[in-house]
């Protein structure tokens, strides 16, 4: 359920991803979000870094500090899994691609409820799935990213808000970015939470989606 916030030291990475076509010169970006991620009374954060079709996602502690990382180049579904304590990193080019059968069992829904999120007009958009009695709501905002759906493809989640946010039709998830989303179970028990704590653009080094020298390469 936290792959979508909270990174896992396996990654998963597509074989052949013929539904994404990135669009490098559209990601009008760059700089950095910070999500904080709420499940029960436990907390944590996920950031992330954007700079065209490079992206590295952090997984914090509930005080920040950064447990592990991803690099990721959309434009190829490169990436590396990289340990900063055990200064260590593992590199994907190429996996199977799990059979993710789209919208089946699904119930989706534009609501036309909207709300402001960091001075942004959010939409509403809410994905049911009976079967399994989960109800994800996100506010989806044209804020410049339209990376986060090649991210969450790339690393193939099957966590709950990152595979259900996929089921959103892609013309309309393509080019937009959660900025809120809320996991519920069908009698209104809230699951999870995660919030925008800050969008900051700025100019990012290249160097920074690049594995630290030293760090060793594991298989």
């Amino acid at each position: 359920m936290k792959l979508f916030y909270k990174l896992l030291p396996v990654i998963f990475i597509f074989s052949s991803l013929s539904f994404m076509e990135p669009d490098i010169s559209a990601q009008k970006f760059e700089g950095e979000i910070l999500f904080k991620n709420k499940t029960g009374l436990n907390v944590d954060y996920t950031r992330y870094f954007v700079k065209g079709c490079l992206v590295r996602v952090e997984s914090l502690n509930h005080k920040k500090e950064v447990i592990s990382y991803y690099i990721i180049n959309t434009s190829n579904t490169e990436s590396d899994f990289v340990n900063p304590h055990q200064k260590i990193y593992k590199h994907e080019t190429k996996r199977r691609k799990l059979p993710v059968p789209e919208n089946q069992n699904f119930s989706i829904s534009k609501t036309g409820n909207s709300k402001q999120i960091n001075g942004q007009k959010c939409h509403q958009w809410i994905v049911l799935n009976r079967e399994k009695e989960t109800k994800v709501m996100y506010w989806l905002s044209d804020s410049g990213v339209n990376c986060f759906g090649d991210i969450m493809a790339i690393l193939n989640s099957t966590e709950r808000t990152a595979y259900y946010y996929l089921q959103i039709p892609k013309s309309n998830s393509r080019n937009i970015f959660p900025l809120e989303i809320e996991e519920f179970s069908l009698t209104r028990e809230r699951r999870i939470t995660i919030t925008l704590e800050q969008m900051k653009k700025k100019k990012l080094n290249a160097s920074f989606f690049e594995v630290p020298k030293g760090y060793k390469i594991i298989h």
